[in-house]
Formats: C-alpha cells, sequence, structure tokens
C-alpha cells in the first residue's frame, strides 16, 4: 500500500505527453509513485503515513502539477527507433502480398482450425475468467489459456477453479504476437485479442518497432485473433490479417 497524494507521483505515463498544466490527463502506473523519498529519509509505507502526508501538506497543488509536468515532458525513449536495411525494407514492403497469399491458403485454414480448437479445449475457463474486472489481466490470462501447452494450462486451469476471481496475472511472451506457428509457406505470429462484447473498448494493437523490425523478415506474416465473448460464452472467433481494410481504417497511431 501506497501513499499517492500529488507529492508522492513522479510522473505519468509515456503515452500521457499531451499533459500540461492546463490540461490534465494521464494514467499512473504503479513505477509513477515514489516508493523512496531520501529528503525526509523515509519510504511510501503506512507506518510512516502520518509523516508523508504532513510532508505533502508543505507544498502546493499547482507546485506538485508543474514538477509532474516537467518529469513527463522530459521522458525520453530507452530504445533508439527500429532501422531496416535494404532487404528487410524491401520485406516489409512485401508483407501484404504475403499476407494476402496466406489468408488464401489452406495453412490459413489450419492455423484458424487450431486456434478455434485451442479456445474450445477452455471455453468454460475463459468464460470464467472474462468476468475479472482487470483489463489487462482479463486479456493475458485469456491468451495465456489458448496458447499455452497442455502442462501450463493444466496449472491455469486449477489456479481459476481455486481462487476464481482472486486471479494472478500470468506473463505473456513479450513479442509481436501471442501465438507463434510455422507453415511451409510462411512464418506465422498471432496476436489474440478479446472483446467482451456489452463492454466498450479500445484495444491496443501493436508496437510500431516491433512491427517494423518483424515484417523485414522475408516469411512473416501477422494476424489478429479476436475472440468476441458475452455473458454465455465465446460468440464468434475471427482470423485476419493486420492488413485487413476494416483495421487499417479503425487503427490509430499514437504519438510514442
Amino acid at each position: 500500500i501506497y501513499m499517492i497524494n500529488t507529492t508522492f507521483i513522479d510522473k505519468v505515463s509515456h503515452s500521457s505527453q499531451s499533459l500540461r498544466i492546463d490540461n490534465i490527463r494521464g494514467s499512473v502506473l504503479g513505477s509513477n509513485i515514489r516508493k523512496q523519498l531520501p529528503e525526509i529519509d523515509r519510504v511510501n509505507s503506512p507506518e510512516f503515513f502520518d509523516e508523508l502526508f504532513s510532508y505533502h501538506q508543505g507544498f502546493t497543488w499547482i507546485e506538485n502539477l508543474e514538477r509532474i509536468v516537467e518529469r513527463t515532458n522530459n521522458i525520453r525513449p530507452v530504445k533508439a527507433k527500429t532501422e531496416l536495411n535494404h532487404s528487410e525494407y524491401m520485406n516489409l514492403l512485401d508483407a501484404p502480398r504475403r499476407a494476402s497469399s496466406f489468408v488464401g491458403s489452406d495453412d490459413y485454414v489450419m492455423l484458424l482450425d487450431d486456434l478455434r480448437r485451442r479456445c474450445e479445449d477452455v471455453k468454460d475457463a475463459i468464460l470464467v475468467a472474462s468476468h475479472v474486472d482487470n483489463v489487462n489481466v482479463r486479456g493475458r490470462l485469456i491468451e495465456a489459456l489458448i496458447t499455452s501447452d497442455p502442462e501450463e494450462r493444466t496449472g491455469l486451469l486449477k489456479d481459476l477453479s481455486d481462487v476464481e476471481h482472486m486471479l494472478p496475472v500470468y506473463d505473456t511472451e513479450n513479442g509481436l504476437g501471442d501465438y507463434v506457428r510455422r507453415f511451409e509457406s510462411a512464418d506465422t505470429y498471432t496476436d489474440i485479442k478479446t472483446k467482451i462484447l456489452y463492454l466498450d473498448s479500445n484495444t491496443k494493437a501493436y508496437n510500431v518497432d516491433k512491427f517494423l523490425k518483424c515484417m523485414g523478415e522475408e516469411r512473416s506474416v501477422f494476424m489478429f485473433f479476436f475472440v468476441g465473448i458475452d455473458d454465455s460464452g465465446i460468440m464468434n472467433t475471427v482470423l485476419c490479417s493486420v492488413f485487413h481494410d476494416q483495421l487499417m481504417k479503425t487503427t490509430i497511431l499514437q504519438h510514442h
């Protein structure tokens, strides 16, 4: 448990660089909370909350806001942007053709059948997981249920039955896709996107640098597998290329 009055917020997330004194917006992540306060020789912990609050009262709202705005606007990327060589660049430009060829192939049908079978195998667990309020935990858990091997899946299902809605966060592979499968015609990277049909959401699509690097590979094909869920369970599943017309028209590019 941490105190998160404005005094103890270091900055807001890197996606919130529109933050200004007259435009208060942004998300505070766990890493944005100050855990150590060397200036008063205290840590941000309940036993010191009285002292921390007294310290907080020494600052005005505008003083803290100005500091948070400055810290947020000074965020710099920790990685250099992706640079492609000539061969990778040509592969990138060829990516839509590869995707179109794959969607019309028997390998596409094989991948779709594989993913749908995986959904069917854990459909009851997916229904339980769909009621998790935390959208990040919910999505990552359902992705893990679909992509895990039988042994890992047994562990996930055990956790579901033991703790029901108090679910832990499961880390999935930090690549472009959640599920990688190689065929004779292509290497496929599939990102699984769950959609609770009665909730509004604006799903994150992909990291641009990872996308460019992956599409720079000679055989790469990037797919989205959408899983639509309502109160009764999985309503529909769709496997489509990231270059699908409807996706291209509705994708929003974020500045960072």
